[in-house]
């Protein structure tokens, strides 16, 4: 089951909330060059949405036709008709035209060195945004996934709301794992997509998991009529079954027989 909550600018989900396009948010870009880069990636690209939400890893690829953007994946379970992976996208443009405006001001970033914006200033301390969230049975410490949207132009997949040995709840962000290591020799993760403000993530964390004890009550709600009605239809086959075993006994009634 999931389920959606609409979040206005102080985070409280209320239904039928207006969403802004991506014109409304401001979105300002920064590029890196990779000098050195042995393959096909010649820079990356930093997107931060309404001064609260960043967006890392974007690469920035040279294919047979010149420069082209390419947005933070994951190899899937899934391989195509050939046997190839599928890669499916962390998080990326919904609409054409934010697709475009955030192609752009990457390609100049990456051309001019300088950082690039698109979009108009809203003065909202957080940029509008909507949860969608699904319960996970059976999967560990990682009891639900989320999605975050920006708008109706940009969606961040791939959050996963875990459960700690103490049974507290808390949203992950999409991250990858490094090369790196710790002190203590375990592998060193680098965020993805997260929130850039200490209130932002705060207030992230409280809306995803709001969504998510919803999304569980709505699934308990559900499983509960299920039931219901299971046994209400048991309950009426057995009263069929007890009128047609009445049905017939009056239609042929036991006589006494008198042996001579």
């Amino acid at each position: 089951m999931t389920v959606n909550v609409n979040i206005n600018i102080l985070g409280c989900p209320y239904a039928g909330a207006p969403f802004m396009k991506g014109k409304d948010m401001e979105v300002n870009v920064k590029t890196t060059k990779l000098e050195n880069s042995d393959n096909n990636i010649k820079g990356l690209a930093t997107m931060t949405i309404g001064n609260a939400f960043k967006v890392q890893s974007i690469s920035i690829v040279e294919g047979k036709n010149g420069l082209f953007v390419s947005m933070p994946s994951y190899k899937s379970k899934h391989q195509d008709e050939q046997g190839n992976d599928v890669f499916k996208d962390i998080c990326n443009p919904i609409t054409r035209e934010f697709r475009e405006d955030m192609n752009k001001a990457i390609l100049d970033s990456f051309g001019s060195g300088e950082e690039k914006s698109f979009g108009t200033p809203d003065g909202k301390d957080f940029p509008d945004y909507k949860v969608k969230v699904t319960p996970l049975a059976n999967s560990g410490n990682t009891v639900g996934i989320a999605k975050i949207y920006f708008g109706d132009d940009f969606v961040v997949s791939n959050i996963s709301i875990k459960k700690t040995g103490e049974g507290k709840l808390f949203a992950s962000m999409p991250s990858f794992k490094t090369t790196q290591v710790d002190e203590n020799g375990k592998p060193v993760y680098k965020d993805i997509a997260f929130p850039s403000t200490k209130e932002f993530n705060n207030q992230l964390q409280k809306d995803i998991l709001i969504a998510y004890h919803e999304a569980v009550r709505g699934k308990e709600r559900d499983s509960k009529s299920i039931q219901d009605r299971l046994s209400e239809g048991q309950s009426r086959s057995a009263d069929t079954l007890t009128s047609g075993m009445n049905d017939r006994s009056m239609a042929d009634p036991v006589r006494d027989t008198v042996l001579a």
